[in-house]
């Protein structure tokens, strides 16, 4: 159940209400709390990041919405820290769904497209229109759009989106938590 109100959590952002939103709880393993934020988790997938964030929307009524989380990529080593500047849905899409979807920035980080879909990509497409993949994100972004709230994306690399990626994903947690928290703090500078 979601607390009542947000508080306000960035001096990049003072008159606003932020709302963090990620995926797992594994992401963030509670570190995130630890450091005095206040997180908001949506579950795996598309579905289940529309419905959690569309209930957050309109019963906190944040003016920003940041999510934070882990991804795959072919061409990104695991370990960096990205943030999505455009988002396309991955898949058998029809090609004027796939559309890129544009965000507006708010760190000095590596920008990246963001694939979404609610499967992991193992084999690397040539047409591949994105470096980076998830699961929310794109739904994400659906829902902010539609109630006009700004919309955020960062994501730790965790894994080459192989063979490996569970126990990858698994072993590269803890260091994107750190990554996840130091982002957050470049927000209260």
């Amino acid at each position: 159940m979601p607390v009542a109100t947000l508080m306000n959590q960035f001096s990049r952002f003072p008159n606003e209400q932020v709302l963090i939103v990620m995926a797992l709880r594994e992401e963030s393993g509670g570190v995130l709390e630890q450091h005095g934020y206040q997180v908001h988790y949506s579950g795996l997938g598309m579905v289940n990041a529309a419905a959690k964030l569309t209930e957050l929307a309109l019963t906190l009524k944040p003016n920003r919405i940041i999510n934070l989380g882990t991804a795959g990529s072919f061409t990104i080593e695991p370990g960096a820290l990205v943030e999505v500047d455009g988002l396309v849905q991955r898949g058998n899409v029809i090609s004027f769904i796939r559309q890129r979807k544009k965000l507006t920035t708010i760190s000095d980080l590596p920008k990246v497209i963001c694939g979404t879909a609610d499967f992991v990509e193992v084999e690397k497409s040539a047409n591949n229109l994105y470096q980076v993949m998830d699961m929310e994100a794109l739904a994400f972004a659906q829902v902010s759009e539609s109630f006009k709230i700004p919309f955020h994306s960062v994501k730790f690399i965790t894994d080459s989106s192989d063979v490996n990626t569970l126990k990858d994903w698994k072993q590269n947690l803890v260091l994107a938590q750190t990554g996840f928290v130091n982002f957050c703090q470049t927000l209260n500078k």
